[in-house]
């Protein structure tokens, strides 16, 4: 499966902040969904994520996310996902197969059904589960 490795340390600025994040290694899949073939799937993982610039949070974070794009195949293609909102009809599908958050024994962890609309905008249900909530505060 093709993926982008990005580099160790990023930054990045707004307006409203900025920060700088250092990870052991962190990678980006897509590929065509195998059980449809109008649906791409996409994949991200990132290992050992630091927040540098906010040194007194020293807990690693581990992540992990998968997503399935129903009418997301042109994404493979270089379509911007704004552009293909739009050529959804606005209500683009977003089946959040998992996204994992895990900081030391703590766990957060949500799925479910989602539509990206054309306004920008999310709508959907997800489960969450939470494990060992202690450790997040």
């Amino acid at each position: 499966m093709p993926g982008v490795n990005c580099a160790k340390r990023v930054a990045f600025e707004s307006p409203a902040s900025r920060g700088l994040f250092e990870a052991e290694k962190a990678e980006l899949h897509l590929r065509n969904a195998p059980e449809s073939a109008n649906a791409v799937d996409g994949f991200v993982s990132v290992d050992a994520l630091q927040l540098k610039s906010l040194p007194e949070f020293g807990a690693l974070i581990d992540m992990r996310s998968h997503v399935q794009v129903t009418g997301g195949v042109a994404l493979l293609g270089g379509a911007n996902l704004a552009g293909l909102v739009q050529q959804q009809n606005g209500r683009l599908p977003v089946k959040l197969v998992l996204f994992e958050t895990v900081l030391g024994d703590s766990r957060v962890a949500a799925a479910g059904d989602l539509l990206i609309n054309g306004d920008g905008t999310g709508s959907g249900n997800v489960n969450l589960t939470i494990g060992n909530a202690d450790g997040l505060l």
